[in-house]
């Protein structure tokens, strides 16, 4: 046993070095790559600091006050909440594979909810890193080292041990883990269906991001929890989503949240995935009970039939032949709907505006037109500049409908092939895409009350102990 902890500390040590080593490497070649730009933004009319009109001379000797302008935050801070991360998801991937501690993974909840939810308000946090990465690749743009690093570690943390970060660092799920109490099971056909939802927010994600509009910061329905303030809606929506998790474990999570998604599918290339069992399974089931999500995946035979085999074999061809018309299908739904969101792009309408070929756009889309002129003449643009940007909004807009829309089919016929190859389990097992690391299931795994009464020295009576099979 000591031995095996030994490797497991040692696993665990070159992971915090790797994952530091991540975050102070990356970061320069970032900027040697984009050296000479700004950080990321959203792509408005920029409007200098100089007087639309001439300042009035006063002759009682008043005085005009100084403009303040409120100063940047510290690098250092940046670096901190970086190390923060790093910290909390070794400590959650520590709880999780090697001292198997649910009051760990919950008090990782609380501080998750604490620092990056209440003292940082929710932002930047990676789920909406993701318009940030997507903006930047779309637009040719530098992302300033915040934003990848709290992009790509927990990417990071997934290819090695799961889904570590949604156990309780990510303050989205933090706080529905806090206020759960008695979760129900949801129908598994009403769950396999939506859990496809947050690959179509990830698709819509990155075709308004790639626009310079950030959706996900608009509809999150925790970030003005945590700061107490934004607009009425979004706040009794929160509010709404905060009651339903009292009872459905993680709704956010399971059925909108894109980065999940993301997580999921590095997580079932994870060096290392969780095991609800200490030693070996005894298939008393009790875990499947005790998941919250439906992560459990049970047991089942592989053997089949000649007319199962034969079937089987029939629908995963006609899937495969169905997965190009699919993917080309809805990257024209992705184009169609990077059309629309483009069309309301700020440097669109200016340059339908000064081409005079649609100035209806600029009421149908609430923007102000003389702002957007004045910010035309003042920015020193020509025309041609304007028409050039505009040109590149609605190419890299029709680029990214493309790969989304195309993706989307893509993963959706993925996820019905794989409903097609069923494969034989002996014992029941988490499912690496859809587990939190509550660590509920372990809670609940006699054989793992088994091993904690041995580590305490009273081992459980031999009438006490569980069968094994």
């Amino acid at each position: 046993m000591k031995t095996s902890r030994r490797v497991h500390l040692r696993q665990l040590f070159f992971a915090i070095i790797l994952i530091v080593l991540f975050w102070t490497l990356v970061p320069v070649v970032m900027i040697q790559k984009h050296e000479g730009k700004f950080p990321v933004r959203l792509q408005m009319p920029v409007v200098s600091a100089e007087d639309r009109f001439p300042r009035p001379e006063f002759e009682s000797g008043y005085e005009r006050p100084a403009r303040v302008t409120p100063a940047p935050r510290p690098a250092w801070r940046d670096y901190l909440d970086i190390g923060v991360l790093a910290a909390a998801l070794g400590l959650a991937a520590w709880f999780s594979m090697t001292s198997r501690s649910r009051k760990g993974l919950f008090l990782i909840a609380c501080f998750g909810a604490a620092y990056f939810g209440v003292v940082r308000g929710g932002c930047v946090c990676p789920v909406g890193s993701i318009q940030n990465v997507v903006y930047a690749l779309a637009n040719d743009a530098a992302l300033p080292v915040y934003v990848v690093s709290f992009f790509l570690l927990p990417i990071l943390s997934a290819l090695l041990w799961g889904r570590v970060f949604c156990s309780g660092v990510c303050p989205l799920g933090a706080l529905q883990e806090i206020v759960l109490i008695k979760p129900l099971r949801v129908w598994p056909l009403v769950d396999r269906v939506l859990r496809f939802l947050p690959w179509v927010v990830l698709a819509v994600v990155m075709i308004t991001a790639s626009a310079g509009r950030f959706l996900l910061c608009a509809i999150d329905p925790f970030v003005n929890i945590y700061r107490l303030s934004g607009d009425m809606t979004i706040l009794i929506a929160g509010g709404i989503v905060l009651l339903i998790s009292t009872m459905i474990a993680r709704p956010y999570c399971r059925y909108v949240c894109p980065y999940g998604a993301v997580l999921g599918a590095c997580a079932r290339l994870a060096k290392t995935n969780l095991a609800i069992t200490p030693d070996h399974c005894v298939r008393c089931g009790m875990c499947v009970n005790a998941c919250p999500v439906g992560a459990i995946d049970s047991p089942v035979s592989g053997e089949f039939t000649p007319q199962e085999l034969k079937r089987e074999r029939i629908i995963l061809v006609l899937l495969i032949l169905l997965l190009p018309v699919v993917a080309v299908a809805l990257s024209s739904v992705g184009r169609s709907l990077s059309t629309r969101v483009t069309n309301k792009n700020p440097d669109v309408i200016l340059a339908r505006l000064l081409n005079e070929e649609d100035p209806e756009a600029v009421k149908r889309y609430r923007w102000d037109e003389t702002a957007l002129l004045d910010g035309f003449r003042q920015s020193g643009m020509t025309v041609e500049e304007a028409n050039a940007r505009a040109q590149r909004v609605i190419h890299n807009g029709l680029l990214m409908g493309n790969i989304a829309g195309g993706g989307l089919g893509i993963i959706a016929m993925l996820g019905l092939i794989g409903l097609t190859l069923r494969r034989g389990r002996k014992d029941y097992l988490a499912n690496p895409s859809r587990c939190i690391r509550c660590g509920r299931c372990w809670q609940a795994c006699p054989r793992q009350a088994f091993v904690d009464q041995q580590k305490m020295g009273s081992a459980l009576p031999e009438t006490e102990k569980p069968l094994e099979m």
